[in-house]
């Protein structure tokens, strides 16, 4: 037993612990035993919340020592730009200030901020799969090796799952799908394994890794291969204090939903018999149908009763969108038949509205140049999907218009160069044209015909192709093809429609 008055050694490696001298806890090996010539045998690790979130903030003496004059430099630039770009509407604190923190402290969190911040710079040079390696990715890939060999030495869970998001973020960055996903399904796994939750994690963690839970079922994932995160209830809301308590429990439906829609990929595109006898099945699209509709009903009482300002109605438009386009997912998820989407051009319409009423406001409430990359889903991908299954002519140009004006070039995992791409090729293909975009829209007003269902694509697939690098004897580069999945005119299967995808 420790004397009175004497604190007991309970941090610090376990040689130090032993012989119950204060230990400086430097890592991998403490200097109190490296400097005696003794053997540092390390650190047990603690479980989770074992350290307070106010003690994982505080600045490392490790991570100051060893950080470069360069390195402080590109840690400011993080700070000033980089966090507040990538930051979504209700997500500064996390960016500008928790991950500033831990960043300050934890080696592996340093790293990984380096290598975004450098990935920000150079985004407007596309040296991603060119031929030689430049400094710039030679800088990205080493401070990205040495977080991940920093995170193998972390034991506190909050880092861990910082850490984690960031290697997300770098992966979006880098345009690697697959490694973003590991890295999402790692979080969502030790989320779910986790034995109690902490403040920290329930209010940051959790709803973050809620949103990240969508976009793998849109790059090859499925129900079967990704999990599923955990949440304590999904009880709808039926009143929103704040236009945060409505992000936050609209997220856990979009999950939901995107699940349960890619769950009915194979009776939508004919592989099985839809399961309309399938009560199971049926009940659970009908509880996330209501509670979207329960959410909506308190989202559309406080969209008017409370006070809001420029940036707080571009966002609650971007919620609409989202509350929308899962409506939509929901009632065509079981259809064999593409024209069922032309039950919903009102929805279309609306989205594209606010859409482009959300354009008005951006560039009122910002005057300076938008940012290149976003960490969250924006309008892209939302205007993407209006402009690949609405089939009215003038909603999908005017949706394909304006994702160039309102997208970042990089918008969470997507190349909004490909969306565009990948949505102009379809209306060629579904419409019979070589698209022009300056074509007056006026033109095109009174043309009300939709496109006949064998002309219609059901669903695309892309990849990437290794080809020979044109001008360049001798040396191939990965270029991304797309296959379309269209109806068979003779029967009900589905034939392939593989071509280049050309991103401008």
């Amino acid at each position: 037993m420790a004397r009175k008055g004497i604190q007991k050694v309970k941090t610090g490696c376990t040689t130090c612990k032993i012989r119950k001298v204060k230990c400086d806890e430097r890592r991998p090996q403490c200097l109190r035993c490296s400097s005696t010539g003794r053997k540092c045998d390390g650190y047990v690790p603690p479980p989770l919340g074992t350290y307070s979130w106010s003690h994982l903030i505080q600045p490392s003496l490790d991570a100051i020592q060893t950080t470069t004059s360069a390195e402080s430099h590109i840690l400011s630039y993080f700070r000033q730009v980089v966090a507040p770009s990538l930051a979504g509407p209700l997500d500064t604190y996390l960016w500008a200030n928790i991950v500033v923190q831990v960043s300050s402290r934890e080696a592996a969190a340093k790293h990984a901020v380096l290598a975004i911040s450098s990935l920000y710079q150079s985004f407007h040079k596309d040296w991603a799969g060119f031929p030689h390696v430049t400094q710039e990715e030679a800088f990205v890939m080493r401070h990205y090796n040495e977080a991940i060999i920093h995170l193998r030495a972390a034991s506190d869970q909050h880092t861990i799952l910082v850490v984690c998001m960031l290697f997300v973020c770098i992966e979006f960055m880098r345009g690697d799908h697959k490694r973003a996903i590991d890295h999402c399904r790692h979080g969502i796994h030790m989320l779910n394994r986790a034995p109690t939750e902490t403040e920290f994690v329930r209010e940051y963690m959790r709803p973050l890794f809620c949103r990240l839970s969508v976009f793998p079922y849109f790059f090859g994932a499925s129900p079967d291969t990704f999990p599923s995160l955990e949440y304590p209830s999904m009880d709808a809301k039926t009143s929103f204090s704040t236009l945060a308590d409505a992000h936050m429990a609209l997220n856990p439906l979009i999950a939901r939903t995107v699940r349960f829609v890619r769950s009915a990929d194979t009776y939508r595109l004919g592989l099985l018999p839809l399961p309309t006898q399938n009560f199971g099945i049926m009940k659970d699209r009908q509880v996330i149908d209501s509670s979207l509709d329960s959410w909506f009903v308190a989202f559309h009482f406080y969209k008017t009763h409370k006070a809001s300002t420029l940036r707080d109605n571009k966002f609650m438009r971007m919620l609409e969108i989202r509350w929308l386009t899962c409506k939509i997912w929901l009632d065509t998820c079981f259809s064999k038949e593409e024209s069922i989407y032309d039950t919903h051009l009102d929805k279309f319409r609306t989205i594209v509205d606010l859409a482009n009423d959300a354009t008005v406001l951006i560039d009122a409430a910002n005057k300076h140049r938008q940012p290149r990359v976003a960490f969250e889903i924006g309008f892209g991908p939302f205007l993407a999907f209006v402009v690949i299954k609405c089939r009215c002519l003038k909603l999908r140009i005017t949706a394909l218009t304006l994702m160039k004006e309102i997208s970042p070039p990089r918008e969470h995992c997507w190349d909004t160069s490909v969306l565009f791409a990948l949505g102009q090729r379809t209306i060629e293909i579904e419409h019979d044209l070589k698209l022009d975009l300056h074509m007056q829209l006026d033109k095109i007003q009174h043309d009300v015909s939709l496109p006949p269902e064998e002309k219609r694509i059901r669903d695309s697939i892309m990849h990437l192709e290794s080809g020979p690098l044109s001008g360049v004897e001798g040396i191939d580069m990965e270029r991304q093809m797309i296959c379309f999945l269209m109806k068979d005119p003779s029967g009900d299967g589905i034939v392939n429609r593989d071509e280049p995808l050309t991103a401008s």
